[in-house]
This record gives C-alpha cells, sequence and structure tokens, in this order.
C-alpha cells in the first residue's frame, strides 16, 4: 500500500500492516505473535498484541518482536531489563 501517515481519508483507520510498511518497509511482518511469546509477555504485565508485529529480516526463519506502537517501544524495552 502506498500512502503516508500525512494523507489518510476521513475515517479511515491504519491496521498493523500499514504501520510496519511505513515503520520496516521491505521486511515481512506477520501480525501473528508467537502464543508462547505472548503468554510470556502478559505474565510479565505487558499485552503486546496491538503493539507489536513479528518481523522477519532478511535470512531470519525465527524472526523477532518489532513495535508499531509507543506502547510498543516502552514495553519491549521494559521486557528487556526484566528479562536481561
Amino acid at each position: 500500500m502506498n500512502r503516508t501517515f500525512t494523507d489518510p481519508q476521513p475515517g479511515e483507520f491504519y491496521d498493523k500492516y500499514d504501520l510496519s510498511a511505513t515503520l520496516y518497509p521491505g521486511i515481512t511482518v506477520d501480525s501473528a505473535l508467537p502464543q508462547d511469546w505472548v503468554d510470556l509477555c502478559t505474565d510479565l504485565g505487558f499485552d503486546p498484541r496491538p503493539h507489536v508485529v513479528w518481523a522477519y529480516p532478511k535470512g531470519s526463519i525465527f524472526g523477532e518482536p518489532r513495535p508499531i506502537t509507543l506502547t510498543g517501544v516502552l514495553g519491549l524495552a521494559r521486557l528487556t531489563i526484566r528479562l536481561g
């Protein structure tokens, strides 16, 4: 989808794919997150589902979480601190 966040249509909302395509161009992403990872996050007080996508950078078969909201950035930072 070729659009920017400066030209939304009236009443239109951006979805996770729109956000991730803008933030991580050229990287394959999936809105489905690994359930074990979601369970770990929620056990630690962070629900990543609306704030994170699973990204597969070139050459990666396992993927990694990538934030698409400020809450996602902060949540992943807190997880990194708590899990070391």
